[in-house]
């Protein structure tokens, strides 16, 4: 009995590898994956701000309100490896920054008036898929916001950058080079 079923135990190990012919582990070919390209998130530009929508909440929903509101942004830059944007609505500044693949967000808030040294209020949050601070920082690292300053053509310009203790931080631009027209 035992020689029977080892005879039988081997033509079935014979018979499963004998079918296969024996090739390389070369990986199987794969269909083409067409990869779409990142769009923007923002829906709406006005000069250097990006608009964003905000969800609707349920007491505004009850209190008649039908449409979304934008929240607007303006892409600071990046320093050091880190991205920053800015929301600012009226003496009230929100710094967003993160290191890539901005997973996790540095929230400063604070007022922004002369004189008074800044109290700068920063949170750490998760940059939550579909949440506002992650739909402006994945379109900063896709490319598709373009660095803001503050002054205007015929005077200095800064770049505008948050820090957590110092507030806001003005560095001096370059002039803007105007192309000027050839001599006739």
């Amino acid at each position: 009995m035992r020689v029977a079923f080892a005879a039988v135990l081997a033509l079935t190990l014979t018979a499963c590898g004998a079918d296969r012919p024996q090739t390389s582990a070369a990986p199987a070919p794969t269909a083409a994956v067409s990869v779409k390209p990142p769009t923007p998130n923002y829906v709406m530009k006005d000069g250097m701000k990006y608009g964003y929508p905000a969800a609707i909440s349920e007491d505004a929903r009850r209190a008649g309100q039908v449409a979304e509101q934008l929240i607007m942004a303006m892409y600071a830059g990046e320093r050091d490896g880190r991205l920053q944007a800015h929301i600012i609505d009226g003496i009230s500044v929100t710094a967003l920054e993160c290191e890539r693949p901005c997973e996790y967000l540095k929230v400063m808030s604070y007022v922004d008036i002369d004189g008074i040294p800044p109290q700068v209020k920063v949170e750490h949050i998760a940059a939550a898929p579909g949440s506002i601070g992650r739909l402006i920082m994945d379109d900063a690292v896709n490319g598709f916001l373009r660095q803001y300053g503050t002054g205007d053509e015929k005077g200095p310009r800064y770049s505008v950058w948050v820090d957590e203790i110092k507030g806001i931080v003005r560095t001096k631009l370059p002039p803007v080079k105007t192309a000027v027209a050839p001599a006739s």
